[in-house]
């Protein structure tokens, strides 16, 4: 199959079109209306999570195939968009590190003691080729290939801020 056949058969949809009728938090699974059609059992995918994690593939439960297309998450209608990133966040493991306590280094190891969207932990990577800048967005990759991010680095508190920029 060509790209562009690939591509025109995507069924990219407008995001303010996008309604779910129910959802199904257990399976993670959701049936979504877009105008007038109904898609029944879609797993919501992100085929890009660290580079476009708003770009999300929406797939039959039942063959596989990709229904349809949304090209930017942050479009969709607010209660649309909550249930989403409800389910996204139970297939998707990706701490958000709001505060950097401390990085010490042990052998080649680093070892950070931060504070996440889910709690206090300590986390260890394999030096500095596990952290990652895309913009103001820092991806670590901790040695169990956990993925944590740091969303907007501008944001952190000024210590936070000062302990990161030294790996980068």
């Amino acid at each position: 199959m060509t790209l562009k056949r690939f591509l025109s058969e995507l069924n990219i949809v407008n995001e303010e079109d996008v309604r779910i009728v129910k959802y199904n938090e257990k399976k993670g699974l959701v049936t979504c209306q877009v105008g007038s059609v109904i898609y029944e059992d879609l797993a919501i995918r992100r085929p890009f999570p660290i580079t476009n994690p708003n770009f999300l593939l929406f797939i039959r439960n039942s063959n596989g195939k990709i229904a349809f297309v949304v090209r930017d998450m942050t479009k969709l209608r607010k209660d649309v968009k909550e249930i989403i990133e409800r389910l996204l966040n139970m297939f998707y493991f990706m701490p958000i590190i709001r505060r950097i306590y401390s990085i010490n280094t042990s052998g080649d190891e680093f070892v950070w003691d931060v504070d996440t969207d889910r709690g206090r932990t300590t986390i260890k990577t394999r030096g500095r080729s596990s952290v990652i800048s895309i913009g103001q967005r820092v991806v670590i990759v901790d040695v169990n290939d956990i993925i944590y991010q740091i969303l907007d680095v501008n944001k952190l508190d000024k210590r936070s801020r000062r302990l990161i920029e030294n790996l980068l």
